[in-house]
């Protein structure tokens, strides 16, 4: 459940960036019958599903085949329409779906700060936090309605490209609920099943690892009841114990300059099962079977609908209260 494999034929061979090996996505967790926990299997992006490829370009060989080009999340940010983004996000799944993977690694849902950001294209808040909280929650809807599982993402303060694995963005708590929090809480409030840590440093310590950031304000003050999964290599720790239930399936291998884990292997998460951090991991995998059983699952995905992870009315108010602490103080 915390870990798998991805971008890899086996635990020592790696293919290659962006490379599959044939029936696997780019992040694959085994089935466990016994506990009637269906295989995960995480699939990029939020634009729509991405062709891979095998190392030696052989057409007979390609790992996940065709894909059809949407438009991209900002261009569908542009029209400001919510129904257009539910219907297109649908579609998006149900593509998904029929290749196989029943969870889509979107919504991007990044505030724009940076104008040369070189991700920009594919989050679909703009320049506007309010637009961002909009049409995240008609994204999640148009993919969980569907059936599968939606993925907010990058988990937090992820604005540019450049320095990505190293930076720290330096953000204080007004800044962030006011501007760059409000698509996530849209998405949580939207019973998003899932969302991803981001590579970059906040305030000094890597988001995936970030206790303020993933246990603190996701998951208390927001009121997210889903599972927390690491980008590729943004794991540095097994911070179980920080709010992170799962480290992306495949961490751990890849070119020498990144390739550092796994963390969330079985020998590290014994050696660092002692009793004051067991209930974290523990609670870690539950949230994650919790959001993979509450579906029937197909052969082709999960054959839910949208509703089962929907905040009730006395959760939606308690993280409501939540929330208003960090604003109580006149002077902040």
């Amino acid at each position: 459940l915390m870990s798998g494999m991805g971008w890899q034929v086996n635990e020592s061979h790696y293919m290659g960036m962006g490379s599959v090996a044939a029936g696997h996505y780019m992040g694959n967790t085994p089935p466990m019958p016994r506990l009637g926990v269906p295989a995960l299997k995480l699939h990029d992006a939020g634009n729509g599903f991405r062709a891979s490829w095998m190392p030696d370009w052989n057409s007979s060989h390609m790992g996940l085949g065709t894909t059809t080009c949407w438009p991209s999340a900002l261009s569908l940010a542009s029209s400001w329409d919510e129904e257009l983004v539910r219907r297109v996000a649908g579609a998006i799944a149900r593509e998904f779906r029929a290749k196989g993977a029943n969870l889509v690694l979107g919504p991007g849902v990044q505030v724009h700060r940076v104008a040369r950001n070189g991700r920009n294209f594919e989050y679909m808040s703009g320049e506007d936090p309010y637009l961002g909280s909009r049409l995240a929650a008609a994204y999640v809807h148009g993919v969980q309605n569907e059936g599968l599982l939606a993925c907010a993402k990058h988990w937090a303060f992820n604005e540019q490209e450049t320095g990505r694995f190293v930076g720290s963005s330096e953000v204080d708590e007004r800044t962030a609920w006011e501007l760059y929090y409000p698509p996530f809480e849209a998405a949580v409030e939207a019973g998003v099943g899932s969302v991803m840590c981001s590579y970059n440093k906040v305030n000094g310590t890597y988001a995936c690892e970030n206790e303020a950031l993933l246990r603190r304000d996701l998951k208390q003050r927001m009121g997210f009841r889903g599972f927390v999964v690491s980008d590729w290599w943004a794991t540095h720790s097994t911070s179980v114990e920080h709010g992170l239930d799962q480290e992306m399936p495949g961490s751990g291998v890849g070119p020498g300059w990144l390739r550092h884990g796994p963390f969330f292997s079985p020998e590290e998460l014994r050696f660092t099962e002692k009793p004051s951090e067991r209930p974290w991991w523990s609670a870690a995998a539950h949230w994650i079977k919790w959001q993979v059983t509450r579906y029937q699952f197909g052969e082709h995905g999960f054959s839910g609908r949208f509703g089962a992870n929907a905040p009730s009315a006395a959760s939606a108010a308690a993280s409501a209260e939540r929330r208003a602490e960090v604003f109580r103080d006149p002077a902040r």
